[in-house]
């Protein structure tokens, strides 16, 4: 990759919560559930109720900690459920406004 690919992937990372270092080690459903976690409580954190934000950054405390390889995929998953969830109320409000 040349530099200006680098620089954008890094930016994009970041963006979504992701270390740079962690893109091409970390197992993809983790990586896919901290974008989920960190985008929702950026831009929906509206539609959450407490205890699924307390979830969510339970979750990035621990993903963003050494102890990341004791995260299961059962618990990627509940993340992502989360985010289904949310997108449900999203596209109720959406397809109401029209």
């Amino acid at each position: 990759m040349n530099y200006d690919t680098d620089k954008q992937l890094n930016k994009w990372a970041r963006e979504n919560g992701i270390s740079p270092k962690q893109l091409f080690v970390d197992d993809l459903s983790l990586l896919q559930a901290i974008r989920i976690a960190t985008n929702l409580l950026k831009s929906d954190a509206r539609y959450l109720n407490l205890t699924q934000i307390k979830k969510l950054n339970d979750f990035l405390q621990i993903a963003s900690s050494k102890d990341r390889h004791t995260i299961t995929q059962g618990q990627c998953f509940a993340i992502m459920n989360i985010g289904k969830q949310i997108n449900r109320k999203l596209f109720k409000e959406f397809k109401g406004r029209k």
